[in-house]
């Protein structure tokens, strides 16, 4: 039977222990209530992608980058 050093076993305990705190804190709370989401929204889901009120029109220069 080995030995084992007793800072080899701290260490394995202390990761453990932080594993475990981490994991539980991750768990979090939920609220008692949840407000409803607003329908009086200016941009209604779902929406067509890519927007084509946003895409250049043939006769307007792009906003892209410019390269000489």
């Amino acid at each position: 039977m080995s030995r084992r050093h007793p800072t080899t076993v701290g260490l394995a305990v202390g990761a453990l222990a932080v594993a475990l705190a981490l994991a539980l804190a991750g768990c979090g709370k939920r609220p008692k209530d949840v407000d409803a989401p607003s329908t009086t929204s200016a941009r209604p889901f779902p929406q067509p992608y890519p927007n084509p009120s946003l895409d250049p029109k043939p006769s307007q220069p792009s906003s892209g980058l410019k390269f000489p």
